[in-house]
């Protein structure tokens, strides 16, 4: 159980840096087409790179925030739909202003008109699908290293328990005095296959346990 939570572990962590890639590549194609909408100054420029940059952080803040569990309070879950409202909301406008910078760009550099309208929204789209899984990854990231834990601490702490002491095994003299109590009606066979031992022990031991005992004072006298 443990090596197979592992191995889906190790798999989900290099989805995780295939879906941070397809964020990156969305972000430098979609900065880019702001970048030559652009006017040919550090500050325009600056001004056309705020839109992905915000996207971008919004969603890598997203992905790294735990989403919370059943036992949640109320306050941590209106918490959590605030910044999915938020997150909304930032998706909105950005996906709007990145489009026009992209189209705008698109149709001064030659490109037909329903290539320009069609391009910046699947550029955007690209990215938002690519930032969206990796906050869905990280979720099942967080799932199994929690069971992973869970299940080491528990290996941990069964490999530390004292081993429970064993019980005495009987003698042979032992379960034939228990079986003679429990079974006086028994024959010598019946006895000595109970206790796997001969008839003839069994006899004596009988007989042994029958003589009563005797017990002296300290002058020797019984």
């Amino acid at each position: 159980m443990l090596e197979q939570l592992q191995k889906k572990l190790r798999h989900l962590r290099h989805v995780l840096w295939a879906c941070r890639g397809i964020v990156a590549l969305g972000f430098v194609t979609s900065a880019a087409g702001n970048v030559l909408h652009a006017e040919k100054h550090p500050i325009p420029v600056g001004i056309s790179l705020v839109a992905p940059i915000i996207l971008l952080a919004a969603f890598e803040v997203m992905s790294r925030i735990p989403f919370p569990d059943k036992g949640s309070g109320w306050m941590r879950w209106a918490a959590t739909g605030l910044r999915l409202a938020a997150m909304v909301a930032i998706v909105l406008v950005m996906f709007i202003t990145s489009y026009r910078h992209q189209s705008e760009a698109l149709a001064r550099y030659g490109h037909d008109l329903l290539q320009a309208q069609l391009l910046p929204g699947a550029i955007d789209a690209f990215m938002v699908v690519g930032s969206l899984s990796v906050i869905e990854v990280s979720i099942f990231i967080r799932k199994y290293e929690m069971q992973i834990a869970g299940l080491k601490d528990a290996k941990a702490v069964k490999e530390r328990a004292p081993e429970a002491p064993r019980e005495k095994e009987l003698t042979k003299k032992e379960r034939i005095a228990i079986l003679l109590r429990e079974q006086p009606g028994a024959t010598l066979e019946e006895l000595a296959k109970l206790a796997q031992a001969s008839p003839g022990y069994v006899s004596a031991i009988k007989a042994e346990l029958r003589q009563p005992v005797t017990v002296t004072n300290g002058n020797g006298n019984h």
